[in-house]
């Protein structure tokens, strides 16, 4: 008996939305989530399918009452029925279409099979289905200006990975910005770090027992050894971290005090900046923030991204650092303006 590629698709779904043993879906419950993925059948197609298919798979049905529930059979072995669900496919088709930019390429080719499977399966829906359509109806727009992903030496991120799967050192070439030519380091893996558009590998050099951070994309080339990794007692990924070593310097808490012109401000409404905030309207509109916060450079970066919104109030040291950088750039923009003004 020949079977059409509709029907296919449509069986290998109804497997994989019948629950295990002793949850239970009945023929209508079936037809509806069917429908919400694209298919439109009829409650007498699904009966007729799960006949068919009980007749090949342990699926049992529970007939003391109406509507009668389908399942697997208790104890039944795990079944993986290949081919990617409707939500499944628009998640990859989502991912390939806004996060592309922020992978690295070899992660993108790696994916490239799951993003074809996608792309086939939504096609196969029909442009009258609502679930085809749903990339067009949503956008991601990133906080802050998107960089695009540096480019990385064919090979070289799959062996960092292996490596570090695996707690193997590796010997690679190392490219400093700047540089001419490369470093050669004996380096032991302790762990990977995403931040943005840039991978970076956390490890300790030769003998020395200190973490450094080396950029993924600065590597010429990788080779993984055979000698296992030497591991600094008591290291983790989150205390490195934390204590400064993604460039951002160990911070102390401050009670940070800041008033906002309330367009700048009204996101800490719904996106608090800590647990502890604290915000209010002031009689002149404007949003003053209290919170508990680390002093980091982070910080300051994004209270100097609002120019004029902001205006910190305390501590009086973080008020005059930023004080003292809107002065520099207010500086430059006069001098830019005056040469300007002049030719």
């Amino acid at each position: 008996m020949s079977i059409s590629g509709d029907t296919l698709l449509r069986q290998w779904q109804t497997l994989r939305l019948i629950p295990r043993y002793p949850r239970r879906l009945s023929a209508r419950d079936l037809v509806e989530k069917l429908r919400n993925q694209g298919f439109e059948v009829t409650k007498r197609t699904i009966e007729r399918d799960l006949q068919s298919l009980s007749a090949s798979f342990p699926l049992t049905v529970d007939t003391r009452s109406i509507p009668y529930g389908w399942s697997w059979e208790k104890g039944a072995a795990a079944i993986d029925v290949p081919g990617l669900s409707t939500s499944e496919a628009m998640t990859f088709a989502m991912t390939r279409q806004f996060l592309a930019n922020l992978m690295p390429p070899s992660m993108l080719e790696q994916l490239a099979p799951y993003f074809g499977m996608a792309e086939q399966r939504l096609n196969a829906l029909g442009q009258e289905a609502a679930s085809s359509a749903w990339s067009k109806k949503i956008a991601v727009v990133p906080p802050t200006q998107p960089l695009l992903a540096p480019k990385l030496v064919e090979g070289v991120q799959a062996k960092i990975q292996d490596a570090l799967f695996q707690d193997r050192q590796v010997k690679l070439r190392y490219r400093k910005r700047g540089d001419t030519s490369d470093v050669e380091y004996i380096a032991h893996p302790l762990g990977l770090i995403q931040r943005g558009s840039v991978l970076y590998l956390v490890c300790t050099l030769f003998d020395y027992p200190g973490s450094k951070l080396l950029v993924v994309h600065r590597m010429r080339n990788v080779e993984i050894l055979e000698e296992k990794i030497r591991r600094p007692k008591g290291f983790k990924l989150a205390d490195f971290i934390s204590s400064g070593g993604m460039g951002f310097e160990a911070a102390a808490m401050i009670d940070l005090v800041a008033r906002f012109e309330h367009a700048a401000g009204e996101h800490l409404y719904d996106t608090p900046i800590s647990a502890q905030q604290e915000l209010s309207e002031l009689p002149d509109g404007r949003l003053e923030l209290k919170a508990t916060v680390p002093n980091s450079l982070q910080l300051r970066w994004w209270l100097q991204g609002f120019a004029d919104g902001v205006e910190v109030m305390a501590p009086e040291s973080l008020r005059a650092s930023i004080s003292e950088n809107m002065d520099r750039a207010a500086a430059r923009y006069k001098i830019r303006k005056r040469v300007s003004g002049g030719t």
